[in-house]
Order: structure tokens, then C-alpha cells, then sequence
């Protein structure tokens, strides 16, 4: 059952983590004012409360497959289980994954989630972006095509998970099915 849980939560957090690189080396000075007050008009101009609010609710939405799959490849491809003993452990994830959804979903729909995310992610523009450069990214996002960018982003988001679940998990699958083999091997 705890590998269970283990497998619904990495499956969970590759396919959340794909695309994201490395957390640079970010400057622990606070941007300035200028900069604030530029970065909050970009998130305005980026419509970011309702974008985010979108992304939630897509990546909500496409949570229930992606961890049920990444889960079930993993089983399917224990050479170590019996069908039986597979098809035991699949009706047991098909027991847990609406929970763990449940759970998830709860944390994703909390109001002051998207407050909490602003107040983080100000900064980080402020830091990467002059004052002037995220003007005109607000002016571009103010645009037909910038909107319709915005609008888009949480269907590609939440597709572009769904790929990076499709590629990553077989390869995961199989470093998780090494180690367990080499584990097996030295007891």
C-alpha cells in the first residue's frame, strides 16, 4: 500500500515538474519599487487570478489519469507480482487515487492559494524583468494575440503534462524497476 501511495506521488510530482529547470541562483535583495509596482501591472495585464485559477482547475482535472497511469505502468511492469497480485494492487489504487485527488484538490481550490502565489511570484518577476521590460510584456498581454495566449495557457499547460506524464513515466518505471531489482539481488 505504501509503495502505492509512493507511486501515486511521484507520479504526481514528474508530471508537475515537467519542464521546470533547476531554481536559479535568485538575488535575496528585494526588487524595488519601480520594479514592484511594473511587476504587479504585468500580472494584471496577464489576468494571473483567473489564468491560475484556470491552470488549478486543468491540472485538477487531468490528475485523476496522470497518476493513475504513471501508478498502474509501474504495477503492470513488476515482473515480481502475479496477474493477481497486479490486479489486487490496481484495485487498490483505484480506491486511493480519488482520495489522494480529493486531498490535492482541496489544497488547489483554497482561495488564498492564488494571494499567496502573487505575493511570491512579484518578486520573482521583479527580479528577471526591469521595470521596463515587464511594461512592455503588459502591453504585449494587453494585445488580441497576448490574450489569447493567456487564455490558452492552462489547455497547453495541462496538455504538456499529460506528454511529460506519456515520456517520463516508462523511463522512471524503469530506473524504479532497476533499483528494486538491485535490491532484490543483494538481500
Amino acid at each position: 500500500m505504501k509503495k502505492i501511495a509512493a507511486t501515486l506521488l511521484v507520479s504526481l510530482a514528474c508530471a508537475s515538474a515537467f519542464g521546470q529547470a533547476a531554481p536559479a541562483q535568485l538575488s535575496t535583495q528585494p526588487p524595488d519599487a519601480k520594479a514592484t509596482a511594473a511587476a504587479r501591472e504585468l500580472l494584471d495585464a496577464m489576468n494571473y487570478r483567473a489564468t491560475t485559477t484556470a491552470a488549478m482547475k486543468q491540472m485538477t482535472a487531468n490528475m485523476p489519469a496522470m497518476m493513475r497511469g504513471g501508478a498502474e505502468q509501474s504495477i503492470r511492469n513488476n515482473a515480481q507480482l502475479s496477474d493477481k497480485e497486479k490486479a489486487e494492487k490496481l484495485a487498490q489504487v483505484d480506491k486511493m487515487v480519488p482520495q489522494a485527488v480529493a486531498a490535492i484538490t482541496k489544497v488547489l481550490e483554497d482561495p488564498k492559494l492564488t494571494d499567496e502565489m502573487m505575493a511570491e511570484v512579484v518578486p520573482l518577476y521583479a527580479r528577471h524583468f526591469t521595470a521596463d521590460e515587464m511594461k512592455q510584456l503588459a502591453a504585449f498581454y494587453r494585445t488580441p494575440v497576448g490574450r489569447k495566449s493567456l487564455q490558452a495557457m492552462p489547455k497547453l499547460m495541462g496538455e504538456a503534462m499529460q506528454v511529460g506524464q506519456r515520456v517520463i513515466a516508462p523511463r522512471i518505471n524503469k530506473v524504479m524497476q532497476e533499483l528494486n531489482a538491485q535490491q532484490q539481488a543483494k538481500k
